[in-house]
């Protein structure tokens, strides 16, 4: 079993061990058959699969859903997921596997009367609108995404 450091916030890849109250704040939760990256300290290749794992695992302690719940519709969308190229890179293992995540998360949010697939499609391209129209380095603001309607 591999450990994943599961860190809040968005400097998931800045922790350095070694510093003195750096791993304040980091809880490990430990999954079977989880594979490390190249580094067996790498375990997401960018922030955005970090916060997609934070996020789950965060929906799930809130009590949104079961952890089996989680597995049933996550087994389903990797078990459905086509190849990857035998050529592959971890890293583009990594992105499918975690864009498999979030295909699960919006099953699953679907399924619960949560938010359905339009919706969350909604709120990506508005997510999307207001990151195309925030300067570079300044946080991103939801709101500047939304479209007024005429």
């Amino acid at each position: 079993m591999t450990a994943c450091p599961l860190i809040y916030g968005s400097r998931i890849l800045s922790v350095d061990p070694d510093t003195p109250d750096a791993m304040d704040g980091v809880k490990t939760v430990v999954f079977p058959g989880l594979q490390a990256g190249p580094s067996e300290d790498q375990h997401f290749f960018a922030p955005w699969q970090a916060k997609a794992f934070a996020l789950v695992v965060h929906l799930n302690e809130t009590g949104l859903f079961t952890w089996a719940e989680w597995v049933e519709f996550c087994a389903k969308r990797i078990k459905t997921a086509p190849p990857l190229a035998h050529q592959a890179s971890p890293q583009d293992h990594a992105d499918d596997y975690y864009r498999a995540w979030l295909a699960a998360l919006s099953d699953l949010l679907e399924v619960k009367g949560i938010a359905g697939s339009e919706t969350v499609r909604d709120m990506a391209r508005t997510w999307q609108r207001a990151a195309h129209a925030t300067p570079h380095g300044t946080p991103i603001i939801y709101e500047a995404g939304q479209v007024t309607p005429p």
